[in-house]
């Protein structure tokens, strides 16, 4: 019994993540919603998808992107790594603010 609850504390200790890690991993999706906008983007300026998809697609974005700055502000991961991704979301919130502008 006691091998057994040593492996799984050894096992927890090294699965857990450190700060950088848990906010690398958490700001995967930001990346994935700007491609997604991006990509989605081209296809309504070639008239492939309809506007509405496209409003709902930003804002679906922009959600994802307001609960990245809120885990951004909240980590303690190392402050270069936290103005990096800050500038990446900046980025990818401006993307989708021309991309909604061009929809009016």
């Amino acid at each position: 019994m006691r091998r057994f609850l040593s492996a799984a504390l050894l096992l927890a200790a090294c699965s857990r993540k450190s700060p950088d890690e848990q906010l690398i991993k958490q700001f995967d999706s930001v990346k994935s919603w700007s491609a997604t906008v991006q990509f989605a983007g081209e296809k309504w300026r070639a008239n492939s998808v309809p506007a509405f998809f496209m409003r709902a697609t930003i804002a679906a974005a922009e959600k994802d992107y307001d609960a990245a700055a809120r885990s951004i502000d909240q980590s303690r991961a190392r402050k270069e790594l936290r103005d990096q991704f800050r500038r990446e979301l900046d980025a990818a919130r401006a993307s989708a603010q021309r991309l909604k502008h061009e929809l009016r």
